[in-house]
């Protein structure tokens, strides 16, 4: 009898083990698109009546086999309630205006973003160093 018992906690055990990481198994080419931070900066800033522009240049590469779509949030904690009324910042191509974003496989490629938020009020920008960046995929088959 306890043999029997054993063999079916170790089944349930093994059950509840595969079940879990099916469940946790995500998309292997959802986070596999990297910042080359050794390419990447802030630009400049300024404050027009009540938006916030932020310009940087984010250099990025696609370690995926399949073509990448993607949106960039760029994280301005540091400057929330400042000179930002929100911490994350979804960003736009500077010349499109598209926060819609593209790379190929394996491709590597700068973009010039520009993040747009509200003025908190202080015109001064809590350091010049790149924003951490923050990609999520867009899949139009959801």
């Amino acid at each position: 009898m306890k043999k029997k018992v054993f063999i079916v906690f170790a089944l349930l055990t093994a059950c509840a083990v595969f079940a879990l990481n099916s469940c946790g198994a995500e998309n292997p080419d959802v986070n596999r698109i990297t910042v080359v931070g050794s390419e990447s900066w802030f630009s400049d800033y300024s404050v027009d009546s009540e938006i916030v522009t932020i310009k940087c240049r984010i250099t990025l590469k696609n370690e995926n086999d399949t073509t990448a779509d993607f949106e960039i949030f760029g994280d301005f904690s540091a400057d929330k309630g400042t000179l930002l009324t929100d911490g994350v910042l979804k960003g736009t191509d500077m010349g499109t205006n598209v926060s819609r974003f593209r790379l190929k496989p394996h491709e590597e490629k700068a973009f010039d973003v520009v993040f747009n938020g509200s003025f908190a009020g202080t015109d001064r920008k809590n350091d010049r160093l790149t924003p951490d960046i923050r990609i999520k995929i867009v899949d139009d088959k959801q």
